[in-house]
């Protein structure tokens, strides 16, 4: 794996994907002390500025620390574990030993459901933007997701929604929307019809894993409801935990 200049993923982010998955894959482990700035600069051809970015993002995350005159070490909070709650799904599938990408297969504006509602703070009944996507490992679908976001918040993604489908949080940082929390919960369940259909499931009894993420603004402010429908034959899930 390596940095690409010739996709349209920003390189901080593809720079971000390439240490968590170290850190995944056991290149590093908890307490190790990562390369430094100049070091990744020359090892995969970045500006400063790139490579900062990515690092920054990396500790607000909680996946590293810096240790004043030190250096910056992998880190996982208090209980010294990276786990999948909190990886992001494009790492995870790369883990897994796939390629990625994501398709975006309907966009729609709708009234809102009293649920979504109460989530985003919003009316019931009033506008809100859905996009259904689906992730791949290779050429098998693997995770199937709608996410919701009000459309008064952001008018334009009607006219944009192509912009948004790689990196949905990525262009809201284009809005001035930068994500600063994501309240994550994962659960088992049962495909429902749509699942079935997008991630070619053999029936509604199949079971899956099932993953909302209701994402926070710097404000405190929800921005974006997201249901995620996980494959969990195709995508193992692991944790390692250091135990003291």
């Amino acid at each position: 794996m390596d940095i690409n200049k010739k996709i349209p993923i920003p390189l901080y982010y593809q720079l971000k994907e390439l240490i968590m998955n170290d850190i995944r894959t056991g290149v590093y482990h908890d307490g190790d002390l990562i390369p430094t700035e100049k070091e990744l600069m020359e090892k995969y051809d970045l500006s400063r500025t790139t490579v900062r970015q990515a690092l920054n993002e990396l500790v607000y995350e909680g996946f590293l620390k810096r240790k004043k005159g030190v250096g910056t070490f992998v880190h996982a909070e208090n209980d010294k574990n990276v786990d999948f709650v909190r990886m992001p799904v494009s790492i995870l599938i790369r883990g897994n030993g796939y390629r990625v990408h994501t398709k975006l297969i309907s966009f729609s504006k709708e009234a809102v459901s009293k649920p979504v509602a109460d989530k985003l703070k919003l009316l019931e009944g009033e506008e809100v933007y859905v996009m259904e996507r689906v992730r791949f490992g290779d050429d098998t679908p693997m995770i199937y997701s709608r996410s919701f976001v009000g459309c008064r918040l952001i008018p334009q993604l009607e006219t944009e929604y192509d912009d948004a489908c790689e990196s949905f949080h990525e262009y809201l940082k284009t809005k001035g929307l930068r994500i600063a929390k994501i309240k994550k919960s994962i659960t088992a369940t049962i495909a429902n019809k749509r699942a079935v259909e997008i991630l070619k499931l053999p029936n509604t009894n199949y079971p899956v894993m099932m993953e909302t993420d209701l994402c926070f603004n710097e404000k405190g402010e929800p921005v974006e409801y997201s249901e995620s429908l996980i494959n969990t034959k195709l995508l193992e899930m692991s944790s390692v935990i250091n135990v003291e």
